[in-house]
């Protein structure tokens, strides 16, 4: 049986078309072009991706997942390659991930693998390397957006094209029918906010040292703020929480509704209270999540075709996502 295996293979492609949509858009020269605040390149990132996969993959149930022979440093130094290099390490990272997920049934979830000598259960090991995936995925795409401007062709739903796609969700995934660890999905998605976090920094931690202005400073045309990205953040996470056991709530939320904008005048004060409620949102559904049943976490998400395990893991993969672009938002404002 293969079902909550389909379920991450399923994840990880939906990354992987992200990070070449992205990857596909920008120019040979921007490919080397580094985020403000001596941020990384989408090229960098592209080597650290495929290393890292290459890495934790190969030969992935009966060796640890840091190699002797991985240069994790050089992945962030080393001068990047031509695109059709960068191509081929991409493609040779993914094939290698690919390789072990088709080798895996459910049955090999429980079983044990190392990282850098610690133990973790196969299904740990591989939710973490979604998580880092769509980490770092997610800068790909803030970058490759920067770098494009107006002529950026988005990877996912268009601003202004909600209710076109609600009629034709081609874009969600198919429900998959299967068992979860309520302990390990409400424990994830605290870790998302507080850390540790192994894809990267937790949200807490990206986010110290913002203050009101840093949250609303806009550095450039079209791309979202540090403060627009936590009520974003903040509003899913509100959304899924109130999707828990209610039949009557709708499909989608209304047009623009996910991107709530900030308060006129946000000051220091008011920018601490939308920091924690991010937090204390996430704490509310965590809790929300351990006395779940296992037919409700099987069962299909009203109006969308999506059960509501996998609704939940996309809360954690969602705040990675857009962790890793605060993280270069803050780098260009604070160089760190």
């Amino acid at each position: 049986m293969r079902d909550v295996i389909a379920s991450i293979e399923g994840e990880f492609r939906r990354y992987r078309a992200l990070g070449e949509g992205a990857f596909g858009q920008v120019s040979d020269v921007d490919l080397g072009r580094a985020a403000q605040g001596d941020g990384n390149s989408m090229a960098v990132l592209i080597q650290h991706i495929a290393g890292n996969f290459a890495s934790r993959f190969t030969d992935f149930l009966t060796t640890d997942g840091e190699k002797p022979w991985r240069d994790r440093e050089a992945e962030f130094t080393a001068r990047p390659g031509t695109r059709d290099e960068l191509r081929k390490r991409w493609e040779t990272g993914w094939e290698t991930l690919e390789a072990a997920l088709r080798s895996l049934s459910d049955d090999d979830l429980g079983r044990s693998v190392t990282i850098r000598g610690q133990p973790l259960s196969v299904r740990e090991a591989l939710h973490r390397s979604l998580a880092h995936a769509s980490y770092h995925v997610g800068q790909m795409v803030m970058l490759g957006r920067s770098l494009r401007g107006d002529q950026w062709r988005f990877l996912s739903i268009p601003p202004g094209m909600s209710a076109e796609y609600n009629r034709a969700p081609s874009l969600e995934k198919i429900p998959v029918l299967r068992a979860g660890p309520q302990e390990d999905i409400a424990a994830g998605i605290v870790r998302a906010v507080t850390g540790p976090a192994w894809h990267g920094p937790a949200l807490s931690e990206v986010l110290t040292g913002i203050d009101a202005a840093g949250a609303s400073a806009r550095p450039a045309a079209g791309i979202h703020t540090i403060g627009e990205l936590v009520r974003h953040i903040t509003f899913w996470c509100d959304d899924t929480l109130s999707r828990l056991g209610r039949r009557d709530h709708p499909p989608e939320p209304a047009q623009g509704a996910d991107w709530p904008p900030l308060p006129d005048g946000l000051d220091d004060h008011g920018w601490e209270i939308l920091v924690e409620e991010l937090s204390q949102r996430h704490r509310a559904l965590a809790d929300a999540v351990k006395p779940l049943s296992q037919d409700l976490l099987r069962s299909s998400v009203p109006g969308r075709t999506v059960v509501f395990e996998d609704m939940l893991r996309g809360v954690v993969e969602h705040a990675a996502y857009h962790g890793g672009q605060i993280a270069i938002l803050r780098r260009s404002l604070h160089g760190v």
